[in-house]
């Protein structure tokens, strides 16, 4: 046996409340109000200390099943994140609390999620996260509140520019070509293709955030409007290291200058 599951049936009762306890988390479930015209389903893992309190009036019907692996190994459980929930409070404590020696006045953070969340998915706030996205938020979303931090989704885009290395076409002049609309091919190229040279030195990097929304999916910026970062404040500070950009332009033969932005999914800041 490695859960339980309960199934309350419509009956009318008042009391017996559940009280689940697990990784110092701890939640009181309480359904009596609707449950004469509603089910409610009810589960846990063997690991999680509960507690059911005694029904006070009525009757409650329930049905009550016990989860038992047969297949070999190890059986499924809830991870103990008591750690990383107490490191996550110690971090956010001293930043509200100014301590960090190291890193400036820094009103918030972006911290990058693992999936990729467009504009409009962004509306459903909280609901449009995914697998560890959504659990990392469970676990933060708590915490940030207790603090007085609070947690918004967007997209983040990095703008990188640099000179052209223009011998990564094969030789040097083999950009010189100017098309009406002002790009540039290669000699010798079919015009349906555009051709853009590798960057060499980079010379400038920033950040911005579009579709910014609070957790219920409001809006905080006007359309096309973009919120500046500092590279101090995305986290990880690796993030768009050998990340292959989704939009290259080339701006011409007289800068030797290429313009490369990269689209991040989403991000949680506080």
């Amino acid at each position: 046996m490695f859960a339980t599951v309960i199934i309350i049936l419509p009956s009318q009762y008042s009391g017996g409340e559940v009280h689940v306890s697990h990784s110092g988390k701890s939640k009181v479930l309480d359904f009596s109000a609707s449950s004469l015209l509603g089910t409610t389903v009810l589960a846990w893992y063997t690991d999680v200390h509960h507690e059911v309190r005694p029904v006070t009036t009525g009757y409650r019907l329930a049905l009550s099943y016990n989860l038992v692996q047969t297949a070999p190994g190890p059986p499924p459980s809830v991870p103990d994140n008591s750690e990383a929930v107490g490191e996550i409070q110690k971090v956010l404590k001293r930043w509200r609390n100014d301590q960090f020696v190291s890193g400036g006045d820094l009103d918030f953070l972006a911290y990058i999620l693992d999936h990729q969340y467009s504009a409009s998915g962004l509306t459903q706030g909280i609901n449009a996260l995914k697998g560890e996205d959504m659990q990392k938020l469970a676990y933060l979303r708590p915490q940030a509140t207790e603090l007085g931090f609070k947690l918004f989704l967007g997209n983040m885009s990095c703008h990188v520019s640099g000179e052209a290395d223009e011998d990564s076409y094969g030789y040097g002049g083999g950009w010189g070509r100017r098309r009406s609309y002002g790009r540039y091919r290669g000699y010798g190229d079919d015009d349906s293709e555009e051709k853009v040279p590798e960057m060499g030195e980079e010379l400038d990097r920033s950040y911005s955030v579009e579709n910014l929304v609070d957790l219920d999916g409001r809006k905080l910026l006007d359309n096309g409007a973009a919120l500046p970062l500092e590279a101090e404040q995305v986290v990880p500070s690796n993030a768009f290291e050998d990340v292959e950009p989704d939009k290259k332009t080339y701006e011409g033969y007289m800068g030797n200058v290429r313009h490369i932005r990269s689209s991040w999914p989403s991000f949680v800041t506080h």
